[in-house]
């Protein structure tokens, strides 16, 4: 539960990465454009990337700077398993 937006910045810079994922129709583009418009400054991903195994590795591999919170929809459950693994 957060009360205030001091609240998520010490949530945010707590954790290495926060992902926000969701299934489609759940509110995902709303969440992806409240990250985009949060972090203008952070490296783009590529859309929805984490339910292609070989995008969510070079992604999460390519750059020792990732943003901090990575927002997509989930559009299966293995994408899920392939995101921890990669993580």
């Amino acid at each position: 539960h957060l009360d205030s937006g001091q609240d998520m910045d010490r949530m945010i810079a707590q954790h290495d990465q926060i992902f926000l994922t969701m299934p489609a129709k759940a509110a995902g583009t709303s969440m992806k454009d409240f990250v985009k418009r949060c972090l203008p400054n952070s490296k783009k991903n590529p859309d929805n990337f984490v339910n292609y195994p070989d995008k969510t590795k070079s992604f999460l591999t390519s750059s020792f700077k990732l943003p901090p919170v990575i927002a997509s929809h989930m559009l299966t459950d293995q994408a899920l398993i392939d995101l921890m693994q990669h993580a």
